[in-house]
Protein backbone atom coordinates (compact mmCIF):
# COMPACT_ATOMS: atom_id res chain seq x y z
CA UNK A 1 0.00 0.00 0.00
CA UNK A 2 1.32 3.47 -1.11
CA UNK A 3 1.65 6.28 1.14
CA UNK A 4 0.04 9.23 0.32
CA UNK A 5 0.20 12.86 1.59
CA UNK A 6 -3.69 12.90 1.41
CA UNK A 7 -5.96 9.40 3.03
CA UNK A 8 -7.75 8.48 0.28
CA UNK A 9 -10.94 6.03 -0.83
CA UNK A 10 -8.83 3.74 -3.61
CA UNK A 11 -11.26 1.56 -6.56
CA UNK A 12 -8.85 -0.77 -8.15
CA UNK A 13 -8.72 -1.47 -11.90
CA UNK A 14 -11.96 -3.58 -12.79
CA UNK A 15 -9.34 -5.71 -15.12
CA UNK A 16 -6.84 -6.17 -12.06
CA UNK A 17 -3.87 -4.74 -14.39
CA UNK A 18 -1.93 -1.98 -13.70
CA UNK A 19 -3.54 0.68 -14.37
CA UNK A 20 -3.29 2.59 -17.93
CA UNK A 21 -5.05 5.77 -16.40
CA UNK A 22 -6.24 7.43 -13.21
CA UNK A 23 -8.93 9.40 -12.10
CA UNK A 24 -9.12 11.47 -9.01
CA UNK A 25 -12.66 12.64 -7.68
CA UNK A 26 -12.72 15.63 -5.21
CA UNK A 27 -15.68 15.31 -2.72
CA UNK A 28 -17.62 19.19 -1.95
CA UNK A 29 -17.52 20.97 1.21
CA UNK A 30 -18.01 18.78 4.20
CA UNK A 31 -17.65 15.44 2.51
CA UNK A 32 -15.33 12.93 1.93
CA UNK A 33 -13.62 10.38 -0.33
CA UNK A 34 -15.60 7.46 0.36
CA UNK A 35 -18.81 9.87 -0.52
CA UNK A 36 -17.90 10.59 -3.85
CA UNK A 37 -16.39 7.16 -4.37
CA UNK A 38 -19.67 6.02 -5.49
CA UNK A 39 -19.34 7.52 -8.52
CA UNK A 40 -16.31 4.93 -9.16
CA UNK A 41 -18.28 2.19 -8.81
CA UNK A 42 -20.81 3.08 -11.13
CA UNK A 43 -17.89 4.58 -13.99
CA UNK A 44 -15.14 1.62 -13.84
CA UNK A 45 -17.35 -0.78 -16.21
CA UNK A 46 -16.79 1.62 -18.65
CA UNK A 47 -13.35 2.07 -17.83
CA UNK A 48 -11.53 -0.84 -16.87
CA UNK A 49 -8.14 -0.30 -16.61
CA UNK A 50 -8.66 3.36 -14.62
CA UNK A 51 -7.74 3.49 -10.89
CA UNK A 52 -10.01 5.82 -9.27
CA UNK A 53 -8.23 7.86 -6.00
CA UNK A 54 -11.29 10.03 -4.13
CA UNK A 55 -9.01 11.66 -1.34
CA UNK A 56 -10.27 13.81 1.66
CA UNK A 57 -9.47 17.48 1.81
CA UNK A 58 -6.78 18.36 4.13
CA UNK A 59 -8.82 19.89 6.64
CA UNK A 60 -11.88 19.19 9.23
CA UNK A 61 -15.10 20.89 8.12
CA UNK A 62 -15.80 23.36 10.13
CA UNK A 63 -19.25 22.98 9.94
CA UNK A 64 -19.25 19.40 9.80
CA UNK A 65 -16.80 17.40 12.12
CA UNK A 66 -17.63 14.29 9.94
CA UNK A 67 -16.01 15.65 7.01
CA UNK A 68 -13.61 17.27 5.17
CA UNK A 69 -13.30 21.00 3.69
CA UNK A 70 -10.53 21.90 0.98
CA UNK A 71 -10.72 25.00 2.56
CA UNK A 72 -12.69 26.92 5.10
CA UNK A 73 -15.30 29.15 3.71
CA UNK A 74 -16.59 31.06 6.87
CA UNK A 75 -15.03 34.21 5.17
CA UNK A 76 -16.32 36.02 1.98
CA UNK A 77 -13.16 37.82 1.75
CA UNK A 78 -11.89 36.91 -1.75
CA UNK A 79 -8.03 37.34 -0.97
CA UNK A 80 -8.42 35.03 2.25
CA UNK A 81 -10.18 32.21 0.24
CA UNK A 82 -7.62 32.53 -2.68
CA UNK A 83 -4.68 32.18 0.13
CA UNK A 84 -6.70 28.94 1.94
CA UNK A 85 -7.10 27.22 -1.87
CA UNK A 86 -3.87 28.45 -2.24
CA UNK A 87 -2.28 25.96 0.24
CA UNK A 88 -5.18 23.14 -0.48
CA UNK A 89 -4.15 23.32 -4.47
CA UNK A 90 -0.27 22.09 -3.34
CA UNK A 91 -1.44 19.75 -1.00
CA UNK A 92 -3.86 17.97 -3.65
CA UNK A 93 -0.96 18.84 -6.49
CA UNK A 94 1.58 16.66 -4.51
CA UNK A 95 -1.07 14.04 -4.23
CA UNK A 96 -1.72 13.97 -7.65
CA UNK A 97 2.31 13.80 -8.26
CA UNK A 98 2.49 11.11 -6.20
CA UNK A 99 -0.29 9.43 -7.88
CA UNK A 100 1.48 9.65 -11.52
CA UNK A 101 4.73 8.76 -9.99
CA UNK A 102 3.63 5.62 -8.15
CA UNK A 103 1.80 4.16 -11.17
CA UNK A 104 4.55 5.34 -13.85
CA UNK A 105 1.76 7.65 -15.88
CA UNK A 106 1.75 10.79 -17.42
CA UNK A 107 -0.29 13.66 -16.62
CA UNK A 108 -2.49 13.21 -20.19
CA UNK A 109 -3.43 9.91 -18.02
CA UNK A 110 -5.02 11.77 -15.82
CA UNK A 111 -8.58 13.15 -15.29
CA UNK A 112 -9.57 15.58 -12.48
CA UNK A 113 -13.30 15.26 -11.17
CA UNK A 114 -14.65 17.31 -8.55
CA UNK A 115 -18.20 17.99 -7.01
CA UNK A 116 -19.00 21.71 -5.43
CA UNK A 117 -15.91 22.99 -3.42
CA UNK A 118 -13.86 19.90 -4.93
CA UNK A 119 -14.75 21.28 -8.23
CA UNK A 120 -13.07 24.46 -7.68
CA UNK A 121 -10.00 23.10 -6.96
CA UNK A 122 -10.12 20.91 -9.87
CA UNK A 123 -10.76 23.70 -11.77
CA UNK A 124 -7.64 25.80 -10.17
CA UNK A 125 -5.65 22.98 -10.19
CA UNK A 126 -6.10 21.25 -14.17
CA UNK A 127 -5.73 24.78 -15.73
CA UNK A 128 -2.28 25.67 -14.02
CA UNK A 129 -0.71 22.59 -14.34
CA UNK A 130 2.66 22.94 -16.61
CA UNK A 131 1.74 19.63 -18.14
CA UNK A 132 -1.53 19.21 -19.39
CA UNK A 133 -3.96 16.61 -18.12
CA UNK A 134 -6.82 14.44 -20.08
CA UNK A 135 -9.62 16.46 -19.19
CA UNK A 136 -11.53 17.95 -15.96
CA UNK A 137 -15.63 17.12 -15.01
CA UNK A 138 -16.61 19.74 -12.82
CA UNK A 139 -19.77 19.61 -11.12
CA UNK A 140 -21.99 22.56 -9.36
CA UNK A 141 -18.41 24.25 -8.87
CA UNK A 142 -17.00 27.97 -9.80
CA UNK A 143 -13.69 29.85 -10.51
CA UNK A 144 -12.16 30.46 -6.89
CA UNK A 145 -10.54 34.08 -8.39
CA UNK A 146 -10.70 34.91 -11.79
CA UNK A 147 -7.63 36.99 -11.77
CA UNK A 148 -5.60 34.67 -10.27
CA UNK A 149 -6.56 31.84 -12.71
CA UNK A 150 -6.45 33.78 -15.91
CA UNK A 151 -2.51 35.14 -14.90
CA UNK A 152 -1.39 31.36 -14.28
CA UNK A 153 -3.11 29.40 -16.78
CA UNK A 154 -0.41 27.16 -18.47
CA UNK A 155 -2.58 24.53 -19.96
CA UNK A 156 -5.70 23.92 -21.67
CA UNK A 157 -7.34 20.45 -20.89
CA UNK A 158 -10.98 19.43 -21.90
CA UNK A 159 -13.67 20.21 -19.55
Amino acid sequence: MTNYNLEATSISPLSKNKPQQVIVLCHGYGGDGQDISNLAIHWQRFLPETIFLCPNAPEICSVNSQGYQWFDLSSDKEELILEKSLVAEEKLNTFIDQILNNFQLEPNKLALVGFSQGCMMSIQIALKKKKQISCLIGYSGKVINQKHLSDNIHSKPKI
